[in-house]
């Protein structure tokens, strides 16, 4: 039976509360740039952060997520195309790769940062988008068994973790424990944070894809598989963000580059890559997570895009997604620019075109 209320969230749902949409990430970056530059033990971040600027200046974009794309196709440029002015065109193919690699890590590192960083100031706010929108998933239900009940499902195509701090709030979890919530038992979401593989959801109950991973998380191989680790937020003055958080002392590196932890983001071409052979340490999760989207999808009675602008980065992905819903599946588009989103979207999407609805309103009951 198609019951199926299925939310897919964008980065329109966090904006109110400090992080930057798509767009905006050039400038908030800077902005980032300026408050490292009087911190101490902060001269390696400091350094990959004022690159990355440089990079996103240099390809004229203002988005991470397309900067990393154009970096990962630049070793097969040549000539007058290649923009990696130091690495010539009789430069080794294998070493224009690991120039890639290394400034794609960086850009996954410096997000993990800028993200994290401001998760204490997220916990001075009340979170209401977020609030609202987990008491109508949940019919004001704020007992555990609400997550067997509802036949919401929840979608997200951010890295940060605002729905989690949120949805711990919501059902009074103790503190700390919403960096660990993403098992079977509560968000459902086919990874554990107590380093267990993730590929495995429970039916019939409430779930939460990160479609994208998280900013807030490390992923690393142990013995040939996947492990997953929260990060630990620091909330004290003298525990800021530095060096030590994304390189701690101490810490003997493996020769096996698929061993040491890195943050667990995938951005929207790696997602491509691995339909097409490529196999990052998280492949497992990331085929997991797509098969499940799409059975959700085709049980859907209704689908909400909320706060997601359909940035033509990740559009295809989204599209092929929303192809597998039922052809009387209302798509409906909650965004300010909701109508132009729309007629942009029936132009080039004229077999799911008529099914977008716009609704020109900001993320849950925010005006």
């Amino acid at each position: 039976m198609k019951d199926k209320a299925i939310y897919i969230l964008g980065a329109g749902c966090s904006a109110n509360y400090g992080y930057p949409i798509a767009n905006d990430f050039l400038n908030d970056l800077k902005k980032y740039e300026c408050v490292l530059e009087e911190r101490v033990n902060c001269e390696h971040l400091r350094t990959i952060v004022a690159d990355t600027i440089s990079l996103l200046q240099l390809y004229q974009t203002p988005t991470i997520d397309r900067l990393v794309r154009r970096m990962a196709e630049e070793p097969g440029r040549i000539g007058s195309q290649s923009m990696i002015y130091d690495h010539p065109d009789n430069q080794t193919w294998r070493d224009k790769i690991a120039w890639a690699d290394e400034k794609v890590l960086n850009a996954k590192r410096v997000t993990m940062a800028m993200f994290i960083e401001r998760e204490e100031k997220v916990r001075e706010t009340a979170l209401c988008g977020y609030r609202d929108f987990l008491g109508d998933l949940f019919d004001g239900n704020r007992d555990l068994n609400a997550l067997t009940k509802t036949n919401g499902r929840v979608l997200g195509y951010n890295y940060d973790r605002l729905f989690e701090i949120a949805f711990a709030d919501y059902f009074n979890f103790e503190l700390g424990r919403y960096v660990n919530c993403y098992d079977r038992e509560l968000l459902n979401s086919g990874w554990d944070c107590w380093a267990q593989e993730g590929e495995e959801f429970a039916s019939e109950r409430f779930c939460f894809l990160k479609l994208h991973g998280s900013a807030a998380a490390w992923v690393y191989e142990r013995h040939g598989k996947p492990q997953y680790k929260p990060c630990c937020v620091p909330r004290e003055p003298d525990r800021l963000i530095n060096d030590d958080f994304l390189w701690p002392p101490g810490r003997e590196l493996s020769p096996n580059s698929r061993e040491n932890p890195e943050p667990f983001i995938v951005f929207p071409h790696e997602k491509e890559n691995v339909r097409s052979g490529w196999h990052p340490v998280c492949r497992n999760y990331l085929k997991a997570i797509e098969r499940q989207a799409g059975v959700l999808v085709e049980n859907a009675r209704e689908i909400w895009v909320v706060g997601y602008s359909f940035d033509r980065n990740d559009r295809p992905s989204l599209m092929q997604l929303l192809r597998r819903s039922s052809t009387d599946c209302d798509i409906n588009v909650m965004n300010p620019n909701a109508e132009s989103i729309r007629d942009d979207l029936r132009r080039h999407y004229m077999d799911l075109g008529p099914r977008f609805k716009p609704h020109s309103k900001r993320f849950w009951n925010m005006g």
